[in-house]
């Protein structure tokens, strides 16, 4: 075996095991993690003890025997350290110092006593060297199984085949009866240097793998959960836009309501002009007194038609500071014509004048629609039908507060905590008060039911400021 030059091989080995692990090191300077500096230390001071161990014969012996057998020795500890550390199990520096010792004082006594042509302590570093690439293997293939990382496997195969060169070469040291050393020209020597030179590569690359592989896992992650948020933040808006369309039932009779005397002027207006222009008395300021009204009219028309239009529409969220007690004439409006027909007594009474909070207006109100609604209904068999709205604030909270002397909630749905579907109808699905109380939450407000003592139910709101 004199055609392959060991010094050279274990000089070419200890620069691979530095460049590599610097390398690493470098890939993974964003990685704030003790286990990386733990691992890529302990490359760089086995590159050194390899590199060290190529210059025996040209270096003192000290530097070339002690030196570099502790240096490759207290490398493998610390890249077992590093596994412990990637697998939370860190390990204590005591039980470290206390084996690197150990092995120091083990190691000093034979190389003091040895024979010139025994070299015992050789056997001590190989044996200590197959139980931490064992370790290290070991370590590897936990590390794989519970986090499912590919890498992990990689890193165990490499150990595991040093730790088969490190049997071999043991078994060729019993073989030549202690004659084997690490320059000695045996095909296990050469084995071992060839497998350490493989696993020096492999190594290092499988083990920045098991970071390259987590992050690529954890922005999967996070994409997908930012899908599923989005689609669920779409579903809501669907579910919304739904409810709104279905409160256009209870809108549409306000809607004929309030259309009808606008158009019924429109109608008398036109009628008027067209008289005075049949008959000659039509002058040019009751032309223009005539248009006027009708553009007041077609204004009103118009205004109306918003509201209804901005009710049904699908926009994304906005907030804005808005005034409450604007968005509860706006919904009363909305319902006016119900609340005629069906001989409801709202009583509105708030606390103050100016009541704010920060919320997209489309959703407050149909949340208040929704709840005017229900207490409309809920009182369908009361001879005298009452709804109370009542606004307040304390703190930094508004509180909203409607009810009614309907029925009231039965035990089952004050039972559930708000967090289901809740309805005191029959063949209600409750959806409006379960979207209510999402928008509710979204704002990060919460919605409250209750039944009054004298009877009837409670909705209270609480919004902030």
């Amino acid at each position: 075996m004199s055609f392959f030059d060991l010094r050279t091989a274990f000089v070419v080995m200890g620069m691979l095991y530095l460049i590599m692990p610097i390398t690493v090191w470098f890939a993974l300077r964003h990685v704030k993690a003790r286990s990386v500096i733990e691992w890529c230390g302990g490359g760089i001071v086995f590159g050194l003890g390899l590199f060290l161990l190529g210059q025996r014969g040209s270096w003192p012996e000290w530097v070339t025997y002690e030196l570099a057998a502790f240096m490759i020795n207290g490398a493998q500890w610390l890249r077992v350290c590093a596994l412990r550390s990637e697998l939370k199990k860190p390990l204590s520096p005591w039980l470290g110092l206390t084996l690197f010792l150990s092995y120091v004082l083990a190691y000093s006594f034979m190389r003091r006593d040895a024979a010139p042509d025994e070299q015992s302590y050789y056997l001590l570093s190989l044996i200590y060297l197959l139980i931490y690439f064992f370790w290290i293997a070991a370590l590897s293939w936990q590390l794989a199984r519970t986090d499912q990382i590919l890498s992990g496997y990689w890193l165990t195969l490499a150990y595991a085949a040093l730790f088969v060169a490190i049997g071999l070469q043991i078994d060729g040291y019993i073989r030549l009866a202690g004659n084997l050393h690490p320059l000695y020209p045996h095909p296990w020597t050469v084995a071992l240097v060839l497998v350490g030179n493989l696993t020096a590569v492999i190594g290092n690359i499988a083990f920045m793998g098991i970071f390259v592989e987590r992050s690529v896992r954890k922005q999967v992650q996070m994409a997908s959960a930012q899908a599923k948020t989005e689609e669920g933040q779409r579903l809501e808006r669907h579910l919304a836009q739904l409810d709104r369309a279905r409160g256009l039932g209870m809108v549409s009779a306000s809607l004929a309501h309030e259309l009808s005397q606008p158009m019924g002027s429109l109608q008398l207006i036109a009628e008027q002009a067209r008289m005075e222009i049949q008959n000659g008395s039509a002058t040019e300021s009751r032309t223009i007194l005539h248009l006027d009204n009708i553009l007041r009219q077609s204004a009103h028309i118009t205004a109306v038609l918003q509201r209804i239009r901005q009710w049904v529409k699908n926009e994304p969220f906005a907030r804005r500071v808005v005034r409450v007690a604007d968005v509860h004439q706006s919904v009363a409006s909305l319902l006016r014509g119900a609340i005629v027909k069906e001989g409801i007594d709202l009583r509105f009474m708030q606390a103050a004048e100016d009541l704010t909070v920060s919320a997209d207006e489309v959703q407050l109100s149909q949340v208040l629609l929704n709840l005017y609604r229900n207490a409309i209904e809920a009182t369908a068999a009361q001879t005298r039908r009452l709804m109370e709205v009542r606004m307040w604030q304390a703190d930094f909270t508004v509180y909203i507060e409607v009810t009614d002397n309907g029925l009231g909630f039965g035990e089952a749905a004050l039972g559930q905590g708000n967090e289901e579907l809740v309805t005191t109808k029959p063949g209600g699905l409750g959806m409006g008060l379960l979207i209510s109380r999402q928008i509710t939450e979204a704002h990060g407000g919460l919605m409250t039911l209750s039944n009054r003592p004298e009877g009837g139910a409670c909705v209270r709101l609480q919004w902030p400021v």
